[in-house]
């Protein structure tokens, strides 16, 4: 799962409210002795994150949990790994719906190089596709005076993972990067490279995920009870659930970008 990868908060209101700043005019300087000072100008906007619910259940009967030792562990166990991972798989591909959080898919835009990049790469691999776009990221900016965007996770598909980094090898044929191996993470700078069946071939996605803001509103519960006619059945229910808001700030959204890896390699080639 991703949950370690984002800024996890605890909360106990429905509607979560947070407040963006958002820059109106001027920037710092320096000042002769005697001038004015200069003048910076921002807005407040208050927003409200709703909480989104990820559940799942499964029918057992009675008979089964007396005639098969541990079931009930085993079914509660098969239910919290579907719930986690269904969970996890809504913060890549999330629609952003009314039922599910936008996902970094969703809410990561398509980048376009900074220009002082592109032509100047010779034979450019998927290390310089990534370290172009976290440079572009750190040139971005939502106004004067902002702080640059730093980089810290890339989710690729799990095929190009392995084309791109396992089995990549040099010119000797040694592998270029030693330490991947299949459905592994590899280290570039300060970046995790991540492969995620979520993510399409041949697509790359390069985010901040400290920016992901996710809570705990209320936690992973496993309840069993009986619906419908399950008395008459000797039936009970299994359900796992839990509920959590899960958003990115609006100027947080340059930290998020995505691009195609071959056409970012294009880009970057030097004629």
């Amino acid at each position: 799962n991703v949950f370690d990868l984002v800024t996890m908060f605890t909360t106990t209101m429905a509607a979560y409210p947070y407040t963006e700043m958002k820059y109106k005019e001027g920037s710092a300087g320096f000042q002769t002795e005697g001038s004015a000072k200069s003048q910076a100008d921002f807005l407040m906007e208050t927003r409200f994150a709703n909480p989104f619910t990820c559940a799942v259940w499964l029918p057992i009967t009675k008979q089964s949990l007396t005639d098969i030792p541990g079931l009930q562990s085993l079914a509660t166990d098969f239910l919290v790994k579907m719930h986690n991972l269904k969970k996890s798989q809504q913060l890549i591909n999330g629609t952003a719906s009314a039922t599910e959080p936008g996902g970094v898919l969703t809410l990561a835009t398509t980048i376009t190089l900074n220009a002082g990049l592109t032509a100047k790469v010779v034979s450019p691999n998927i290390t310089d596709v990534i370290n172009g776009m976290a440079t572009t990221m750190y040139l971005t900016h939502n106004h004067v005076g902002e702080m640059p965007t730093l980089a810290n996770v890339v989710f690729v598909n799990p095929a190009d993972f392995y084309v791109e980094f396992v089995a990549a090898k040099d010119g000797q044929g040694l592998p270029l990067y030693p330490t991947a191996s299949l459905m592994n993470r590899v280290t570039i700078g300060n970046m995790l490279v991540i492969p995620k069946e979520e993510i399409t071939a041949g697509t790359i996605v390069v985010c901040d995920m400290s920016k992901y803001w996710m809570s705990n509103y209320e936690g992973l519960t496993v309840e069993i009870g009986r619906i419908n006619n399950d008395f008459i059945t000797n039936t009970l229910c299994i359900l796992v659930e839990s509920r959590y808001h899960a958003f990115v700030k609006n100027l947080d959204l340059i930290g998020f970008k995505k691009g195609v890896i071959a056409t970012l390699k294009t880009a970057l080639l030097k004629p």
